[in-house]
């Protein structure tokens, strides 16, 4: 019964479908297409319509390139900036001056004989050429040390450094007070200036003099411009020789050889040089201050040290050598001399004055009172900057 009823229920299904497919309406009917129609070229209207829709999918599928790509940048930018930060060129942070023991042995080297370039990020200031080479000292030469000795280890080794370019090694390392005997009552330390190059005696440095003819000889400047100003060119022309170019100073010579000594262009460059020259004299001596020897004015302790430092490279590296090592560091002090001792007003080491410095730099250099700083900070004791500014 119930698959007669079945039956029954398909059949009468079917028929309601083809009832439906016979009986279109009129506008069904209409809307038929022949198939020869449909095989005709598009309208303008539907290939406008086709590329209107294919424009607009374009566009939608270049915005989102677009900002999956920026999404991407951004994405990857945090993660370099945050994660994985980038270095800073070496040229942006570093000096491009060189002060090593290879640079001494080369020419035109930037920081040393010419201006070295500032590191935009690493120094705020412009560093010109301040360090001249010393091909006497053999502490350096041979690569033992470098040519700026003093690091970390030190309290104040930017300030020590600082020595290194106008005083030899055993001005601050050995008893120069000791060094041909005791010390009398007000007796100074026997001291010379010598050649970088050559390391023996010489005069005072042509910088050191024209620097004292000016601080001392105002009234010969202004009474006699004609002497005074042979012996300002001259010594400024003595500068540039042991010094090497410098464009602040050529000029100033050259301003001065071409103008009428006394006439208002000439004392123009006059003041000009009083206010350049303090700023070269840090090292630009091509001389160093050095302790003299006993029985040899060129200093005994240098020509030894050359000896022994010959001989340590010589020798196989052993017992011997170190041999050698000790005999070398064995005169020198544990503890370097304190600052105080040459710049002290009552009982300074050094005679600044027979050394060549004027009456009024030699007071300023005995009553530093940066220097007694320094000293403060090497023992490890507590300084007031305003006291230190002010005098105390």
């Amino acid at each position: 019964m119930a698959r007669k009823w079945f039956q029954n229920r398909i059949v009468t299904r079917i028929c309601r479908m083809g009832a439906h497919a016979t009986q279109r309406s009129p506008e069904t009917a209409s809307k038929q297409v022949p198939v020869a129609a449909s095989r005709r070229l598009p309208t303008p209207r539907q290939v406008l319509a086709f590329f209107k829709n294919a424009f607009v999918r374009a566009y939608s599928l270049a915005i989102l390139v677009l900002l999956c790509w920026a999404g991407w940048l951004a994405a990857t930018y945090l993660r370099h900036s945050v994660f994985l930060p980038t270095q800073v060129p070496v040229k942006l942070l570093q000096w491009q001056g060189r002060v090593d023991v290879a640079a001494l042995r080369q020419q035109n080297v930037p920081g040393v004989t010419g201006t070295a370039g500032r590191a935009p990020l690493g120094h705020y200031h412009g560093v010109d050429r301040w360090f001249q080479e010393d091909l006497t000292n053999t502490c350096t030469t041979i690569g033992c040390h470098e040519p700026l000795p003093h690091g970390q280890k030190m309290k104040v080794p930017a300030f020590a450094n600082f020595h290194t370019t106008f005083l030899d090694c055993r001005m601050c390392h050995t008893d120069v007070h000791n060094a041909v005997g005791q010390k009398a009552a007000g007796q100074k330390a026997r001291v010379i200036w010598i050649s970088a190059t050559t390391g023996q005696a010489q005069d005072l440095p042509a910088i050191m003099a024209l620097l004292r003819f000016l601080d001392t000889q105002r009234d010969l400047i202004g009474q006699n411009p004609e002497a005074a100003h042979r012996t300002i060119a001259g010594l400024l022309q003595d500068t540039l020789n042991g010094v090497g170019q410098d464009p602040a100073l050529e000029g100033l010579l050259a301003q001065l050889q071409t103008s009428a000594p006394g006439g208002p262009v000439w004392r123009q460059a006059v003041d000009e040089l009083g206010h350049e020259l303090p700023l070269h004299v840090r090292g630009e001596y091509a001389a160093k201050l050095a302790p003299l020897g006993a029985r040899d004015p060129l200093t005994d302790a240098a020509k030894t040290t050359a000896t022994q430092t010959a001989a340590y490279l010589a020798a196989p590296v052993g017992d011997r050598r170190a041999g050698f090592k000790d005999a070398i560091h064995t005169p020198l002090l544990k503890e370097a001399v304190s600052c105080v001792a040459c710049h002290d007003e009552k009982d300074s080491m050094l005679d600044f004055e027979a050394l060549g410095y004027s009456t009024q730099r030699a007071t300023a250099l005995r009553t530093l009172p940066l220097a007694r700083m320094m000293q403060r900070i090497r023992q490890g004791e507590r300084f007031y900057i305003p006291q230190i500014l002010e005098g105390e």
